[in-house]
């Protein structure tokens, strides 16, 4: 076993913790922060007070290492927090206290808090737990709320009476904020535990009473801050037990499922969005024949979708719900023809052209696969369709047909000719045998987009689009070409985000120009970080241009660089405190 004095050391604290969170720790120490000392041999406790109390552990890992545990925010992401520093020092102090031969005062074999507590509770009678319970509800709402509702749960013999204790747990008045979210949350936990209880008495319309707490839920979650999801969590919690009311006592099969289509299609929230498979078993042979029936009278009522021109169609929700639900049941019955007619009521996007070609395609009906791709690229043309193009070249190069490949692949990369669009061109080329031709034919094209470019100075081009000089650049850098770089690079303008690749790569033949692009971009760099008193990458310049000058051996000329580089940004303290390191 490893010892706690082995594993939590002054060295390893400063090893575990950033040296912020170490002097923070420091002083919560200092500050009597630390409560509750508590170690035995490989463990120790506390609490430390912070801007709440939090619990702290650290112990000593099988393989010698330091671990801890803390329920601070930071702790519970796996971050080695102040608290943690602070009770490693406060043990450790304690260390120092004991006499020698002696063990700290802390080091008595330990007891957790947990089991002082339920000793101590054991211990007491009946009349001094109930004062304590009642003077703990009086300064604890969400204890008085679910005292009060397990009051009227017990009270609720029949089904009025469950009705009042669901309509007690589930109301809310105005808008609830964090801390009173989860009260609530905490409310619904008993609430659906108490419903789950009463499926043994056997009445089936407990599940229309399910039904009920699950529609005031929903209706008020918009009134409430639920950032991490406790209410809506608890839905799924509600769901569960609402299906095993259904399993376990039956209710009439037809209007349950006329109740769960209902709950599907025209709800917002997703507590009933997938019926099947999961009630099946509830529903029987008619309780499934009349959920088909419903969703097929639906269907019937919804209008089918044509190609639309915008890219992005208006996002309807319940149609979605329903299409889904639709294929769900058609690709339960097998038959690959109804899929496709429920497959082609919406052929708005590309996206659905390429789930109906891809479905084709998987049930080895390729000749209508390829068919309606082409058809969704007729539709759709332009670069957004880019999963019916990868579709229809992955078809065309399985039959064969090289030459469609060809057109495809260039009409993509035409469409965003940039750097991306060059290499992926000729990942295809070579899948088809004619990278040398495209590679060719794609260089010849982007040099004519430069010549068009920088014909039309006048012409101010998108922030975020780069310059296809600067692709061509990108591209050059990629197939390691450093003379066609720097060609590429002197005839014209290039983003300012390639020089200082261009310099690291121009560096290695020619170490004077890559200094001279280094001193254009160096006031580039101050500039950007003088936006946030950031100033690493223009210190990574004068690094890179202080590499070189002494390689070259020219360390005066690199000191009277750096002197003009400090007079020139004396204004920029960050700055010339991370040049202080160029002594």
């Amino acid at each position: 076993m490893t010892l706690l004095c082995d594993a939590l050391t002054l060295d390893n604290l400063q090893l575990y913790a950033s040296d912020k969170t170490f002097m923070r720790g420091r002083d919560y120490f200092n500050g009597g922060a630390v409560q509750t000392l508590e170690s035995d041999e490989s463990t120790v406790s506390a609490d430390v007070l912070g801007t709440q109390r939090y619990e702290v552990v650290l112990l000593a890992g099988v393989d010698g290492e330091l671990e801890f545990e803390c329920d601070c925010p930071v702790g519970e992401d796996g971050i080695f927090c102040k608290h943690a520093v602070a009770v490693g020092l406060a043990w450790m102090a304690a260390q120092d206290r004991a006499e020698p031969g002696e063990s700290s005062p802390q080091s008595k074999p330990r007891r957790s808090k947990h089991i002082r507590l339920h000793d101590y509770v054991g211990g007491l009678s009946p009349d001094e737990l109930r004062q304590w319970l009642l003077q703990a509800a009086e300064q604890d709402h969400d204890l008085r709320d679910r005292l009060l509702f397990a009051a009227a749960a017990e009270a609720a013999h029949d089904l009025p009476g469950l009705r009042s204790a669901i309509h007690q747990a589930t109301r809310i008045s105005g808008f609830l904020d964090y801390d009173e979210t989860e009260a609530y949350a905490n409310r619904l936990h008993d609430l659906a535990g108490l419903l789950a209880n009463r499926i043994a008495d056997g009445d089936a319309r407990l599940v229309e009473l399910i039904e009920e707490a699950i529609g005031q839920i929903q209706n008020g979650l918009g009134d409430m801050d639920d950032g991490e999801g406790r209410v809506y969590g608890s839905l799924e919690r509600f769901q569960q037990v609402h299906l095993l009311a259904c399993e376990r006592l039956r209710p009439d099969a037809a209007a349950l499922a006329e109740r769960l289509v209902r709950y599907q299609m025209e709800s917002q929230w997703e507590t009933f969005s997938n019926i099947l498979p999961d009630y099946e078993h509830a529903l029987g042979e008619v309780g499934l024949a009349r959920y088909r029936t419903q969703i097929l009278m639906r269907w019937a009522q919804l209008p089918a979708l044509p190609p639309q021109n915008n890219r992005s169609p208006h996002f309807d929700p319940k149609r979605d719900r329903l299409e889904s639900t639709m294929e769900e049941l058609t690709r339960a019955a097998g038959n690959v023809d109804e899929m496709v007619q429920v497959l082609r009521h919406n052929l708005s996007s590309s996206r659905r052209f390429h789930r109906l070609a891809t479905y084709l395609a998987e049930h080895g009906r390729f000749d209508d696969a390829l068919a309606w791709a082409e058809e969704g690229l007729a539709a759709f043309p332009g670069w957004h369709a880019g999963d019916l193009v990868e579709f229809c070249i992955h078809e065309y190069r399985r039959r064969g047909a090289f030459d469609q490949v060809e057109a495809l692949a260039w009409n993509r990369f035409q469409q965003r000719s940039d750097q991306a669009s060059y290499a992926i061109l000729l990942q295809e080329a070579d899948t088809i045998g004619r990278r040398d031709t495209l590679r060719t034919r794609a260089l010849q094209y982007l040099w004519e987009q430069v010549a068009k470019e920088e014909a039309h100075t006048g012409k101010q081009s998108p922030a975020w689009q780069r310059s296809t000089r600067s692709e061509l650049v990108a591209i050059h850098m990629a197939e390691r070409d450093a003379e066609a770089v720097w060609r590429t690079f002197q005839g014209g303008a290039v983003t300012i985000k390639l020089w200082d690749k261009v310099a690291a790569l121009r560096a290695g033949s020619h170490p004077e120009d890559a200094i001279a692009l280094y001193g254009r971009l160096l006031p580039h760099a101050v500039e950007d970080g003088s936006r946030g008193a950031k100033y690493e990458d223009a210190f990574a310049v004068v690094a890179a241009i202080r590499k070189l000058r002494l390689a070259a051996g020219q360390h005066d000329v690199f000191d009277t660089e750096l002197e003009r580089i400090r007079q020139q940004y004396k204004a920029k303290r960050n700055f010339m405190k991370l040049l202080a390191e160029f002594k």
